[in-house]
């Protein structure tokens, strides 16, 4: 997927099925190949999909991803009186 014009538009994105106790196994090696694609994986469970695993590229563009950081009081609280 591409952004343009505030608009997403598909592209062609390589599309594969694993089962997911295979996703387990390799965890860390598909999301480094996905992140170097922008390509899809299907997770499957029973032979039914159960989940996708995308690239975060276009969505992260739009939910603003990584989400600001906060500072340190407003995560704790500030005592009363100060």
């Amino acid at each position: 997927m591409t952004i343009a014009n505030g608009h997403l538009k598909e592209a062609a994105v390589a599309t594969r099925t694993i089962a997911i106790t295979e996703v387990k196994a390799n965890l860390l090696t598909l999301v480094t190949e996905i992140g170097e694609t922008g390509d899809e994986i299907v997770i499957a469970r029973r032979r039914r999909e159960v989940a996708r695993l995308t690239a975060a590229g276009p969505f992260a563009e739009l939910r603003g991803w990584p989400p600001r950081r906060r500072p340190v009081g407003a995560l704790v609280g500030r005592r009363r009186g100060e």
